[in-house]
């Protein structure tokens, strides 16, 4: 079915309630209760619901290695000991960001795409969307946050807050507890506790293994996450908050 003019219509693929119309062509803007996202991946017939990163186990094998990390396995993106993020290759304008979510076995957690409710930056949102129907929303926040983690119900269970008038050094805050803080820097990234003990590490991938393997697949290995201290539940919410923050806000946020 074809319409006369541009405008929001029920998205005839039936992934979202509502897909724009050009007045020629659907395009990869969507809606759902209000909030706009983008699903390109719907126009191809028999698309997945959610794009995800099929890296092979020995791809995945292959990063953690580079970045001298073990195979650690999790059940949940906030918890999980060893987090891997992809991003999805694009032209040189990323028009429809999307990274996806792993644990150190390879165990696809979840795609972040973007979600815009409204013309500020404040009201753009990077949304994933769990394997269990759940969702979990990275918001960046000017002055007073970096980001803002919150999960279905809109509870925040995080917030990466700048360390001073830049974000250079952040903070992540759980249960309204300073858990772990980290200092932005080119490479690695250590995390530590509010007494300076390092609770884990944030590695981006060598550029040679990103290269080799993004070219392959069509998704660029972007960031491992490891928590180095995973006995507490609270801090370990803290370290995966900063590193699922850290390529959607925290780098484009940096001063």
């Amino acid at each position: 079915m074809s319409y006369p003019t541009k405008g929001w219509f029920p998205d005839p693929t039936g992934r979202h309630q509502l897909r724009w119309w050009t007045g020629e062509a659907w395009a990869a803007a969507v809606a759902d209760d209000g909030v706009q996202s983008f699903d390109p991946d719907g126009l191809r017939p028999g698309a997945p619901d959610q794009p995800r990163c099929e890296a092979s186990a020995e791809d995945h094998a292959e990063v953690l290695r580079a970045c001298h990390v073990g195979a650690l396995t999790g059940t949940d993106p906030l918890t999980a000991p060893v987090l891997s993020i992809w991003h999805r290759r694009a032209g040189l304008i990323d028009l429809n960001p999307t990274w996806s979510v792993h644990d150190g076995g390879g165990r696809w957690f979840g795609t972040f795409t973007l979600a815009v409710s409204g013309p500020t930056p404040n009201e753009r949102s990077y949304v994933l969307r769990c394997t269990d129907a759940t969702t979990l929303s990275v918001t960046p926040e000017r002055p007073r946050a970096v980001a803002r983690l919150t999960d279905h119900d809109g509870t925040e269970v995080a917030a990466v807050v700048p360390v001073g008038a830049s974000t250079q050094r952040v903070e992540a805050v759980v249960d309204g507890m300073v858990v772990a803080q980290a200092t932005y820097a080119i490479g690695e990234v250590a995390v530590t506790d509010i007494s300076g003990a390092t609770v884990g590490r944030l590695v981006p991938p060598p550029l040679k293994v990103r290269r080799s393997i993004g070219r392959r697949i069509g998704w660029d290995p972007a960031l491992v996450s490891e928590q180095t201290a995973v006995g507490d539940p609270v801090t370990g919410r803290g370290v995966n908050a900063v590193a699922l923050a850290w390529e959607h806000t925290i780098r484009e946020w940096s001063a």
